[in-house]
């Protein structure tokens, strides 16, 4: 089964797949990584992957670090992309479901990270992926065409139901 979750920014995407992680491990093997907010108080400094299995906090990008990979004023730590790229392959083969968040713009700065997405969608592997809202990228747009892949659109008023029709899929409800 492939999940694409996609919407607009601050919709409930990353707090859907931890609802759904939650949820699902008390069948399933569940692994892969979240995207997650680093703040200092009121404010955003970056991001940082969190590793479902190990609990690992890996930096994603930072307004403080100078990298010739930017989005907006956030410099990429492209190498630790490549990093989650293993940790996501390493879960295909671990686990039942991998969750995925997020195949956005600073993740798909890395090749590897890419290729994997690529490589993982066309297994028979399950899993659960948030695309981020108005990309056009090559692989977003390559995985969102696949006819194994159930997208969803999440909104305000739909977080609820959208959980509950995936949770369905699994046989969970």
């Amino acid at each position: 089964m492939k999940i694409l979750i996609t919407g607009p920014p601050a919709v409930g995407k990353t707090t859907l797949c931890l609802k759904l992680y939650r949820k699902l491990v008390e069948k399933y093997k569940v692994g892969g990584v979240v995207s997650l907010e680093i703040r200092k108080g009121f404010r955003r400094e970056g991001f940082k992957f969190l590793n479902l299995k190990t609990n690992e906090e890996i930096p994603l990008a930072s307004k403080h670090y100078r990298s010739r990979y930017k989005i907006g004023r956030y410099g990429v730590y492209v190498e630790n992309v490549d990093k989650v790229a293993n940790v996501i392959e390493s879960s295909i083969k671990e686990n039942d479901i991998t969750i995925i968040d997020e195949i956005g713009p600073m993740e798909l700065l890395s090749e590897k990270f890419s290729k994997t997405v690529i490589k993982v969608f066309s297994t028979d592997c399950n899993i659960i992926a948030t695309i981020h809202y108005r990309s056009n990228h090559p692989t977003i747009r390559r995985i969102k065409s696949r006819k194994d892949v159930s997208l969803y659109v999440l909104n305000k008023d739909n977080r609820d139901q959208i959980y509950f029709k995936i949770l369905e899929k699994f046989g969970l409800v």
